[in-house]
């Protein structure tokens, strides 16, 4: 299994879709599909650099729907 996501590889740059590998699931653990995310002022900080936090790459979008 897959899945899709959204990365910032650069600031102020376009950001690149990729797909990674989905391990495993271990014993007690659940998997649930996000359909979105969505993307908010901070994300926007993050993505221009001015979020001291940041470190790259980042998958961002912390509004998850699903």
């Amino acid at each position: 299994m897959e899945a899709k996501t959204v990365v910032l590889e650069n600031f102020n740059q376009p950001l690149v879709i990729k797909t990674f590998p989905i391990p495993a699931l271990k014993g007690g653990e659940v998997l649930v599909k996000v359909e979105a995310a969505g993307i908010c002022g901070s994300d926007v900080h993050m993505w221009e650099g001015r979020d001291p936090r940041t470190r790259l790459p980042m998958i961002l979008g912390h509004e998850g729907v699903g």
